[in-house]
């Protein structure tokens, strides 16, 4: 079983499955391709193989609302796809899914969501509990301490904010230590500095 992401900013992720070999091959053909190639070797894998799944995050950045006749030829190129996909019997025969994931339908192409094999679901806004089981997972290694502070003060966010906020993709940016003395650093002096850092 695959999982792949398609995003703008990120381009084409594998999140599960594949072998460094698969990858290798499928990022040196994606070089210079753009959103196409990605759709193509996506598609060609969802052929070859069984059971894939392709998760767009923001998917209304790649599908945008509005009239057609104001649509770019790649916003043009991924509605087409996705509705072919969506038609494809081929495709549904071999157990593979495409989940489109966005903060509100109304930012998305009218279009593919009226497409009779599409079904809207309504993720409500998680409570603490549910922000606290999805920090862990997009974030297993925080500390438990600073996981349950961060479940508490995201109160309105949505599963997808929360990912973007604290999903790691190995070491960027400071380390934990290098944070907490950059903020004490910057609230030395203030009313309860060090809780607050």
């Amino acid at each position: 079983q695959h999982i792949y992401e398609i995003s703008l900013d990120r381009g084409l992720r594998f999140l599960q499955g594949g072998t460094s070999d698969e990858k290798a091959a499928l990022y040196s053909y994606l070089e210079d391709k753009g959103l196409q190639g990605i759709f193509e070797s996506v598609e060609r894998r969802m052929r070859e193989h069984r059971s894939n799944a392709v998760i767009f995050p923001y998917a209304a950045t790649i599908l945008p609302g509005g009239d057609a006749q104001f649509m770019s030829i790649e916003d043009r190129i991924a509605f087409a796809t996705l509705h072919r996909w969506s038609l494809d019997d081929d495709l549904c025969a071999k157990d593979n899914v495409v989940i489109l994931i966005n903060e509100s339908l109304a930012e998305m192409n009218s279009a593919i969501l009226s497409n009779p094999r599409v079904a809207a679901i309504e993720v409500p806004i998680p409570q603490e509990q549910a922000r606290a089981e999805a920090i862990r997972h997009y974030a297993p290694n925080m500390p438990a301490q600073q996981l349950q502070l961060l479940a508490e003060h995201t109160g309105g966010l949505r599963n997808l904010q929360l990912s973007s906020i604290v999903a790691g993709e190995g070491q960027q940016g400071l380390s934990e230590e290098e944070r907490t003395a950059l903020i004490r650093t910057l609230l030395h002096g203030q009313p309860n500095a060090e809780d607050r850092a």
